[in-house]
């Protein structure tokens, strides 16, 4: 193997990174409930034309329902961040992605890894390590959060550079002729 021994070790995403999104998600939550509360208060304790009461209501309760939202969306990139990790050894690379509910395990060794691929998707990036029987791993920033170090790392491991690939962006929609001629 002409690569150097590697140390047998785990690369996942900071602890108290993904506490601080965990403890976010929770207080968005409770923000929710409040503005569900102020919603409540507008429409039957507050004062004022009844007109400006209920625009007021609609608000509080717009922002507490969006709160909601942002709030489960965050909790859930952190669940996913909090699962995924890659060990490293020096017989290969195994990968765990995916969902808490549905984790995806991919083993490498070394010498299969053909490419690592680097290209954005959308606003994202996304990065994909192939192996010479076809299977293949892709993380993004989204599941790690030093989605380049491990990228590096890998490359370094593997003795296969990082190729960028062009943009992937979505189908152009173009209009279709009208049925009516002139």
């Amino acid at each position: 193997m002409a690569n150097p021994p590697i140390q047998p070790r785990t690369f996942h995403n900071n602890r108290f990174v993904i506490f601080c999104l965990f403890a976010f998600a929770a207080i968005v939550e409770a923000m929710a409930i409040c503005m569900a509360l102020m919603a409540i208060y507008e429409v039957f304790v507050s004062k004022g034309s009844p007109f400006m009461r209920g625009l007021s209501a609609i608000q509080w309760a717009g922002g507490g329902y969006c709160f909601v939202l942002m709030g489960w969306a965050v909790w859930r990139v952190a669940r996913r961040a909090d699962v995924v990790h890659v060990k490293f050894d020096a017989n290969g690379v195994d990968f765990r992605l995916g969902s808490p509910k549905a984790p995806e395990e991919v083993s490498m060794a070394w010498d299969q890894v053909t490419a690592i691929s680097k290209q954005t998707v959308g606003n994202n990036w996304l990065i994909t390590i192939t192996a010479k029987d076809g299977s293949w791993a892709s993380y993004s920033p989204y599941n790690f959060f030093r989605y380049m170090k491990l990228a590096r790392l890998i490359s370094a491991c593997a003795a296969v550079p990082i190729t960028v690939l062009p943009a992937q962006k979505a189908p152009v929609k173009v209009a279709k002729e009208s049925p009516v001629k002139a």
